[in-house]
């Protein structure tokens, strides 16, 4: 009951009283976040825009921190090399100045032997942190260097050093003879400002693109006008060597090493891109003038080369004034940019899966009370079942067999369709069990030489769990666990005789059945051959981290997401000359972008295009009027006219009979097949228990058995190499997507079991793609999962670098780092996640979290107003529970007003959206609603009228 001296409480700050509002206030809560500090150490202020903070002031020291963004700092939001910001090298000129000049308390007259060593790339959302050092040397010298962080990891990386002077110079400033450096440069006068606008490599802001309007040329030299727009001249002030200006200063040297007019018009047409390697010296006899000029001629040491260019610069103002003098100025030619790019992003594009040994993980799963093994002939379940019994648990056996027949107590024989499990969950009754684990037999080897074969073993494996996820879906029933156990799934230690990727797409589907039914754990158990059913039933009874293992050699193994570093310099092409490249789904997007990228750069290329629906005849081509028909003859039109020979042929990739004549017909009129991409595909969508099987079919079949009758139809003269693109969804699965899954689990071992018998084969598995591709096609947002979205720039160097490494499967895609930072929904899949992270990508998004600002207000958190306007009801009729429905409904769509009777289907509700509603719900309302509601009860009204109806019967 004390009152508060404030007065004294808040004693030498600067408070003051406000009063209340008189009016109500809204209910609407804002609240300010702490900012949580990013720097341990906390002193002096910053005292220049490029420099946060001063870290240490010691003797002969001084370390500065700045905290690079692109929201803070317009020397990376104005300065991109092909869309990445990159730090100018003159901003870190003029750190060291204003470094040394705090350090030494006097400014900075001279810069020496600076060396750039490797540029600083920083990326939107993911601050860079950089220390600037001074180190004295004597009373008026010190060396600099500026290192950055790299994000993944506790590494530092030297970009620049050199050293830093603050003796008077000994000459005052000379003054220029404008009217002399007029006429040395007289012969020709060049517009930048538009070769800046259309640079192909460099994306420059509003200063670069205006501070140096004309460049006037003569023999051996050339003078630059400098013209800082006047909204920007007072940055001046605080920047004595302006980043804008010295970098305009120096950047033309190209115009300044030219002897002949000849010179001259191929300098004119060049855009060869530069960056710089350092400076002899750099004289400061005062700040860098907005308006001036700047006057470049060859160093007395260069010798004239394509590769480097070496420089004198003069900066002076109008009346001739000398700011600076720069001796040695040295630039070296990037003969790949985009390489260059990729190489200074701290991420990796390329990653791949290793297996790594790994402990059992402390502790156990409860027990489950009852399980029901479903095992194929051949496999262990028998052997496995007794196992378990022996440890207690409850077990019921079913057989995957032809006809249903039970027989006996906790025995049936159940074929595998959705018939069958229907009649035993049913024959089950009450009974129904906590715990499913389906049980692989042993591939034969024939899966890989006779269709038939493989589509029995699809039938008792991918398609079986399918039938079984519907069969528990349409009871209500959802199993605390679903375990699938199958033998030689995945080359694990390198000794394995043979591989079975039919039991992949199995594995791919369970990953699936996880996300899609949110109670339930999956677990997948890769075993060897001769792995006995006691070690099976650890596993099963063990905590099961990650949710999947491979077992060897009475080792344990994990899978590990790990970056991957391809070689160089891709071979020019895969194929022998006269190879040809087959490429189904070769009218599709990304069939076509490769076909593209293909006759660009194989002189000569043979390409054959196979698609499921036939062109019109040539002579009809004109008539056509459908877009996407125009779009794809547009396409091969280009692939004649860059040169290359291409055919397009009709047939159904997994119709062995067709696909043979395809091959036939390829042969005999382009020649051998030299290479096999295989891009055909069905994007995949809705989620299992809506899915029918005939769906399901359709999309699995184009990868799995369309790369068998590939493999078929072409071994009397297997091609150099094969291509298939998969999809990084095999990698965690995707609510929505089991059928997909499915498929590109398939494909990725596929290739290793392809591989093993001698014949070259990689699976790509892509991120979805930029403006082509599946992705694109179907409106998915970029840059929304665990991998960002690819450029088809990117995409195709990435396939240009695969094609030359013996990496499979490489996962192309960075990883999204930002989004894992702040997205609960990515940090759940991480949790559940069927692999480990390797260190580097730990720490990486560690980092994300770190740095990440917007958590505030999450996804998860639910709105404090009102929530939308709500219809359909007399305003006093909603409920609690419509209420809060509609709060959800309106974040995850959006929208500001809702009418409780409007369908979710007609409001935009997809698949993937009402997983993210359903765990909304749960989350915010503490209430399980399973997707099957969702699905039926498909307004507000109706979900909470469900929902208030079973919390009053329970």
């Amino acid at each position: 009951g004390t009152t508060p001296n404030w007065t004294n409480y808040y004693n030498q700050q600067q408070r003051r009283r406000i009063p209340l509002p008189t009016y109500p206030f809204q209910h609407k809560h804002h609240w300010l976040e702490p900012q949580v500090p990013q720097a341990a150490v906390q002193n002096t202020p910053g005292p220049h825009p490029l420099l946060d903070q001063v870290l240490l002031r010691t003797m002969g020291q001084s370390v500065f921190l700045t905290e690079f963004s692109l929201e803070r700092h317009w020397v990376l939001s104005e300065h991109k090399l092909l869309g990445e910001a990159i730090v100018p090298g003159t901003t870190y000129l003029e750190m060291a100045r204003a470094a040394a000049s705090l350090h030494f308390g006097r400014p900075v007259t001279e810069l020496r032997d600076v060396t750039f060593l490797v540029p600083l790339l920083v990326q939107e959302d993911i601050p860079r942190t950089a220390h600037t050092t001074i180190r004295e040397l004597d009373d008026t010298r010190a060396e600099f260097t500026v290192a950055g962080l790299d994000p993944a990891g506790d590494r530092w990386t030297v970009h620049v050093q050199g050293t830093v002077g603050v003796q008077p110079l000994a000459a005052p400033a000379p003054q220029q003879d404008l009217e002399r450096l007029r006429e040395l440069c007289s012969l020709e006068s060049v517009d930048i400002t538009l070769r800046q606008t259309e640079h192909q490599v460099m994306e420059f802001g509003d200063r670069w693109r205006s501070s140096l309007p004309t460049v006037h040329v003569g023999i051996r030299a050339a003078l630059g006008v400098l013209d800082l727009p006047e909204q920007y001249r007072a940055e001046c002030q605080d920047y004595p060597l302006h980043p804008t200006l010295l970098d305009q200063a120096t950047g033309f040297s190209g115009f300044a090493v030219l002897d002949t007019a000849d010179d001259r018009r191929l300098a004119l047409g060049n855009r060869d891109f530069f960056l710089p390697v350092g400076y002899d010296s750099l004289l400061l006899h005062g700040p860098l003038p907005a308006r001036g000029l700047s006057f470049i001629q060859p160093h007395p040491d260069y010798a004239d080369s394509t590769e480097f260019r070496k420089v004198d610069v003069l900066i002076c103002d109008e009346s001739g004034a000398t700011a600076a003098e720069i001796r040695g100025f040295t630039v070296k030619r990037v003969t790949d940019a985009k390489r260059t790019v990729a190489q200074l992003r701290p991420h990796s594009r390329h990653h791949t899966l290793r297996w790594v040994p790994a402990p059992m993980p402390e502790g156990q799963h409860t027990s489950p009370s009852r399980v029901l093994v479903i095992g194929e002939q051949g496999g262990i379940s028998g052997e496995l079942s007794a196992e378990l019994r022996s440890h207690g648990v409850s077990v019921t056996e079913a057989a995957l067999t032809a006809q249903w027949q039970p027989l006996g107590p906790d025995q049936y024989e159940v074929p595998p369709t959705a018939e069958g499990f229907g009649l035993l969950l049913d024959a089950l009754g009450s009974e129904l069990p906590d715990e499913v684990v389906h049980v692989a037999a042993p591939a034969d080897g024939r899966v890989q030489e006779d269709l038939a074969v493989l589509e029995d073993r699809l039938a008792h494996g991918v398609h079986s769990l399918f039938h079984l996820a519907r069969s528990l879906s349409e009871r209500g029933v959802a199993p605390a666990r679903v375990s699938v156990v199958a033998p030689s799934v995945a080359r694990v230690t390198g000794t394995e005789q043979e591989t079975a990727a039919v039991h992949a797409a199995l594995f791919g589907l369970a990953k699936v059945i996880g996300q899609e039914y949110e109670n339930t754990d999956v677990f997948c158990l890769d075993i060897a051959e001769d792995t006995g059913p006691a070690a099976v039933c650890a596993e099963l009874l063990g905590a099961r981290t990650p949710t999947t293992v491979a077992l060897r050699d009475g080792l344990r193994y994990v899978a590990e997401l790990v970056p991957v570093h391809l070689p160089e310099k891709p071979r020019s092409s895969p194929v022998r000359p006269d190879g040809v490249y087959l490429i189904t789904g070769g009218l599709g997007g990304l069939g076509l972008a490769v076909a593209r990228h293909l006759s660009r750069t194989v002189p000569g290329a043979r390409l054959a295009l196979v698609g499921r629906t036939g062109l019109p005849p040539r002579e009809r081509w004109d008539a056509v009027t459908d877009v996407k028909l125009r779009r794809q003859i547009e396409v091969l039109r280009e692939l004649a006219e860059n040169g290359a020979e291409v055919r397009s042929y009709s047939a159904d990739v997994t119709d062995l009979a067709a696909m043979g004549s395809v091959v036939a017909e390829v042969r005999a009129e382009l020649g051998a097949i030299g290479c096999i991409v295989h891009a055909a595909g069905v994007a995949g969508d809705g989620f299992l228990f809506r899915k029918d099987p005939e769906t399901f079919r359709r999309t699995l079949n184009p990868k799995v058995l369309g790369a068998t009758v590939l493999d078929l139809v072409t071994q009397d003269d297997p091609p150099e190499c094969m291509v298939n693109f998969g999809s990084t969804v095999a990698v965690f699965g995707a609510a929505g997507q089991g059928d997909y899954t499915a498929a590109n689990s398939y494909l990725d071992h596929f290739a290793e079991q392809r591989g093993a018998r001698g014949r070259w084969t990689v699976t790509i598995d892509w991120s979805d793609w930029l403006d082509t591709g599946m992705a694109f096609d179907h409106g998915v947002q970029q840059d929304q999962g665990f991998f960002r979205s690819v450029s088809v720039e990117d995409g195709l160097d990435s396939f240009e670098e695969i094609l030359s490494s013996a990496c499979t499967p490489v996962l192309v895609g960075e990883i999204n780092y930002p989004q894992l930072g702040g997205s609960a929904g990515l940090t759940d899949l991480l949790r559940r996640a069927p692999l480990l992270l390797a260190d580097p990508i730990q720490q990486a998004i560690a980092a994300a979290r770190s740095s990440d600002t917007g958590s505030a207000t999450t996804a998860d958190t639910p709105s404090s107003d009102d929530g939308p306007k709500l219809f359909g009801k007399e305003r006093t009729e909603f409920s609690d529970t419509e209420r809060a429905l509609a709060r959800i409904w309106a974040r995850e769509l959006g929208l500001g007003e809702l009418n409780v009777h409007d369908s979710s289907f007609a409001l935009g509700v997809d698949s993937l959206t009402a997983l993210r509603i359903a765990q909304s719900i749960q989350k915010i309302m503490d209430l399980r609603v399973s997707m099957v509601d969702l699905f039926r009860y498909v307004t507000i009204a109706e979900l909470a009228e469900h929902l208030d109806t079973r919390d009053a019967q329970d």
